[in-house]
């Protein structure tokens, strides 16, 4: 029992940094977007896909 107690502590050491960097890449993401405008966001969709096909 006490080893899977220290295990939980790794595990939530794990997660924590887990969703900081998740965090961090929505951010950074969201803020991507942003400077973009619609037609941007749309046109690099269309290539991303277009890319795909070939």
């Amino acid at each position: 029992m006490i080893k899977s107690l220290k295990n939980r502590g790794n595990d939530d050491k794990a997660f924590d940094k887990i969703s900081n960097n998740l965090k961090k890449e929505i951010i950074s993401n969201i803020s991507d977007l942003r400077s973009k405008t619609e037609k941007q966001i749309v046109e690099e969709r269309y290539q991303k896909f277009r890319k795909i096909g070939v």
